[in-house]
């Protein structure tokens, strides 16, 4: 972003037609290339396939190119194009070799024994703060992730070759360094693909970049077969890094260091979630990543410097490069990085050669260098949100020189003549109003993007990037005088800190204080992937025909209105349909039932998961989300156990609740993580309401809710047996709700009537104690579902439903498992293995 200005065309003077070209050619080559791509991840044609349509496209060149035939022959290519596009993206997303360690990795974690060699120095993760909603640290020893290439797996008393790359998490302190070869004992693992609706893939994410399996280990169990040559690249720029790093941690205090690494550095590892999410929250998380405005910054200076000094043009020129370049690498090559990087390159050689460089070429030039490191970025939102903000960048930049008014001279000698107080504050007036503008249109051209995918409206982004790009341009010119100063000059190195550490303050505060302010941002359910394609789709035809645009400023005010009937129609017009569907949800050993209601009431059963809250939490809002949810009408909690309820202080940051009920036991004590819940629920207003057996809440007329148990004195023995159980009842169907329920409070439940239903949530994740034949008799279910992470399941369980007729189905198995309830059938759905059963 830093170099727009750099790569775009030159003003013309006053007297000048502005005039800029008819077509930019590589917009056209990435178009076909970005095709091929596409095809390749919906389609995905066989690598022989792109081979023979590639053969095909250059001999019909050929031809066309023979009989003078060159528009047609231009078409050619294009296909020839697109055929290297898809066989580029088939090699990297489709082709795993047979040997690869992706082929030894299952689901469930396995132990294994490895020999492989670190491709970079072992980075810390954030340190796991103690909390109540979590439950006990089970390890607090500092954890390090490092990125290996397999060459042995150990199988008996033999060695066997294999490759592919890993992630490894290591448990404890390590020396290890890239290049090092070592042998490591763990468990591997292949990442799962999602198990619930609206899950991030975490899966794919790593499978773009060739990783498909991880391996947890302890440093303890680690061994240096050779260390690696303290020459190679990958050790040096570690090296680097870690030089960096002592320089912050000497120069700067602990919380401003740490966010000092990861601006200038790249090390967001070390940010702990409070900050991830303020900067999420206020439209600024681009901040904590490095990207164009980094590298941008650092050309500008360098540029700067090089044009002062009496070196050669070549010389400094090449300096350029190689300073860009290397940063690049400090950055691990990401896509925004790699984009910066080459514009500034090719302006570089703009400069060498006298020319200067169009806009849109550049930026497509970048793009193709980008696809052709690793195809999968283009559907990588980082690269996406990087391309579209440089690429509004650029038209605007061409729209207000087509626009520009021309300035009578009499004017420019009034101008030149007044006070310079008048004059300073009429420049800042106008470039304040510019930045402020720009980062308006950019606001709009990317936020349904970030609304899709991340489901959040950050208002407060328009006023902060405008205010605090002077602090953040002055924070990382100062961070970067820090970092040279601190190696090759210490002496100096102070008063970069001092200015580095103020600036980075402003910025930490300014966005706390941003993300606190009420109003200034909310989640959303966000847009369709069909509504993005219909949004970006009509601005693409407004930059490839700008005859389009009308000339008078009713425009501006035309296009913010068109754009805000847009938003609504985006985000009003996607809904769920309105059926009874209970869908219980994966999220490991815990609890989250989803009921959705055929007059479109949402009803929570239960939402925690045994651990840190934060990942179901994620699983639970991106699932309603995913249905066109904004808000839960119920909430039950069924009883004072974390991994029953442990997620709902978040969700209600995200969702607004009409009303909490809990059992008479839930809140009889108001400590530890019952007290953080019970505060939440209060601070956000939520009236919370008691129940007790026999009593029915009714649900748009059609359906009801009937507590089963407790009664109001409770029973003494446990939070378990004082569970909240709930018969779901609608349209002649019947769900019935358990939570943890155990005996004693079992045995009283089971000395009423018989309750038969169509689907039974196994209590207490199908433990042996909570499952027995007596409960399968009482509620003879149809369907079973059970809800863990298979830790207590065993072969007895399934028999004991079967033997009734049931047919039970896990979460841990079958994903997110749906049943949608009709008056004539009832079809039950597991999301990860996509299996329908009548």
């Amino acid at each position: 972003m830093g170099l727009m200005g750099l790569s775009a065309s030159s003003p013309a003077s006053p007297d000048q037609e502005i005039r800029f070209p008819h077509y930019q050619p590589l917009v056209i080559v990435l178009a076909a290339a970005a095709a091929g791509i596409m095809i390749d991840r919906f389609r995905a044609p066989s690598l022989a396939a792109w081979t023979i349509f590639g053969a095909v496209a250059l001999g019909v060149w050929l031809a066309f190119q023979k009989r003078g035939m060159n528009r047609a022959g231009s078409l050619a290519v294009l296909a020839g194009v697109a055929a290297l596009g898809g066989a580029r993206h088939h090699f990297a997303w489709n082709e795993v070799a047979r040997d690869d360690i992706a082929n030894f990795a299952t689901r469930k974690a396995s132990p294994v024994y490895l020999e492989a060699v670190a491709l970079r120095s072992p980075r810390k993760l954030a340190s796991a703060e103690r909390d109540d909603m979590a439950g006990p640290l089970t390890d607090d020893r500092p954890k390090f992730r490092v990125l290996l290439d397999v060459k042995k797996l150990r199988s008996g008393k033999k060695w066997r070759d294999v490759s592919g790359r890993i992630n490894a998490t290591i448990a404890g302190e390590t020396t290890i360094e890239a290049g090092d070869r070592i042998r490591l004992l763990g468990t591997l693992s292949a990442y799962s693909p999602p198990q619930n609706p609206g899950e991030f893939d975490l899966a794919s994410h790593f499978r773009a970049q060739g990783i498909h399996a991880r391996m947890r280990s302890d440093s303890g169990g680690i061994e240096t077969v050779e260390k690696g040559s303290p020459y190679g690249w990958r050790r040096l720029i570690d090296q680097l890094k870690a030089a960096g790093d002592a320089v912050f941690e000497r120069y700067v205090n602990p919380r401003e260091s740490d966010l000092a690494s990861a601006v200038l550095l790249g090390e967001r590892e070390r940010i702990d979630g409070a900050t991830n999410e303020a900067f999420m929250a206020t439209g600024t998380v681009h901040v904590l990543s490095i990207s164009g405005l980094h590298v941008g910054t650092l050309a500008i200076v360098l540029i700067w410097l090089t044009q002062r000094t009496p070196i050669p043009r070549l010389v400094g020129l090449a300096s350029v490069v190689f300073v860009t370049g290397t940063y690049m690498l400090v950055a691990d090559v990401e896509p925004p990085v790699v984009r910066a990087t080459v514009l500034v390159w090719i302006y570089c050689y703009s400069k060498l050669r006298r020319r200067n460089a169009l806009s849109a070429n550049s930026l497509a030039a970048a793009a193709l260098v980008v696809l052709t490191l690793n195809p999968c970025d283009l559907f990588h939102v980082g690269a996406q949100l990087s391309f579209i903000s440089v690429a509004g960048l650029i038209w605007l930049h061409h729209i207000s020189q087509m626009h520009r008014k021309v300035v009578d001279p009499l004017d420019e000698i009034i101008e030149r003549r007044s006070p310079a107080l008048l004059r300073l504050s009429r420049f800042a007036y106008r470039d304040t109003m510019r930045v402020f503008l720009s980062g308006v249109a950019l606001w709009l051209l990317t936020a349904p993007l970030v609304a899709a995918r991340f489901h959040i409206l950050s208002f407060s982004a328009i006023f902060l990037n405008c205010v605090l790009w002077l602090p953040m341009t002055v924070g990382l010119l100062a961070g970067m005088g820090l970092l040279f100063f601190g190696l090759w000059c210490p002496p100096l190195a102070l008063p970069c800190a001092w200015l580095c550490q103020g600036c980075l303050w402003i910025l930490n505060h300014a966005i706390a204080w941003a993300a606190s302010l009420p109003g200034s941002f909310t989640w959303v359910v966000g847009p369709s992937d069909s509504a993005l394609a219909i949004y970006y789709g009509g601005i693409a035809l407004l930059v490839a025909f700008p005859m389009l645009i009308p000339r008078k400023r009713k425009a501006i005010a035309a296009a913010v209105i068109a754009t805000a009937c847009l938003f609504a129609a985006i985000f009003l017009f996607r809904g769920e349909e309105r059926q009874f569907r209970c869908v219980s949800l994966s999220i490991g050993h815990g609890l989250a039932v989803v009921l959705h209601l055929p007059d479109g009431e949402t009803i929570l059963y239960d939402a925690g998961e045994l651990g840190s809250p934060n990942r179901a939490a994620n699983v639970v809002s991106s699932y309603l989300w995913s249905q066109g949810i904004s808000r839960i009408d119920a909430a039950f909690f069924s009883h004072a156990d974390v991994d029953h309820f442990n997620t709902f202080p978040t969700l209600l940051n995200k969702f607004s609740c009409r009303t909490v009920y809990v059992s008479p036991a839930m809140f009889s004590k108001k400590t530890g993580a019952i007290g953080e819940l019970h505060e939440a629920i209060e601070k956000h207003g939520v009236p919370i309401r008691t129940l007790e057996s026999g009593e029915e809440i009714s649900f748009g007329g059609r359906c009801a809710v009937k507590v089963l148990h407790p009664s109001s004195a409770g029973i003494i023995a446990g939070t378990n047996p004082n569970s909240l159980a709930l018969a779901v009842e609608c349209e002649g169907r019947r769900v019935l709700l358990l939570g943890d329920l155990e005996n004693p409070g079992l045995a009283e439940l089971l000395k009423k009537t018989p309750t038969n239903c169509d689907v039974l949530l196994a209590p207490h994740h199908g433990s042996k104690a909570s499952n027995s034949p007596a409960l399968a008799a009482w509620a003879k279910p149809s369907w079973v579902f059970l809800s863990g992470d298979g830790r207590w399941t065993v072969p007895e369980i399934d028999q004991t439903y079967e033997a009734v007729g049931a047919k039970p189905r896990h979460t841990f198995l079958s994903g997110a498992l749906e049943a949608t309830l009709k008056k004539d059938k009832v079809t039950v759905r597991g999301y990860a293995d996509e299996n329908v059963e009548p």
